[in-house]
């Protein structure tokens, strides 16, 4: 007897307190991954500017890649 009371009130404790928190569960995952990506940006951008820094002060790239785009970068290397 006592068993089959304890199988009836584990699955309604679940139902009754865990099943109304998933939504919120998803929530803070959801805000979690955001503040993660933003932290990411945080650290992510100044170290491309320092990446892309160059001490010419006359240009904004370094001189050997002043010709090169986006397409020529993704080509196979014949122009």
């Amino acid at each position: 007897m006592f068993f089959g009371l304890l199988a009836l009130l584990i699955p309604g404790i679940m139902i009754a307190y865990v099943l109304p928190l998933i939504p919120w569960v998803m929530w803070i995952a959801g805000v979690t991954g955001y503040l993660i990506l933003v932290l990411e940006a945080v650290i992510a951008v100044p170290l491309m500017m320092v990446a892309h820094m160059t001490f010419d002060a006359r240009a904004c790239t370094a001189a050997p890649f002043r010709s090169m785009n986006c397409c020529s970068m993704c080509s196979s290397g014949r122009s």
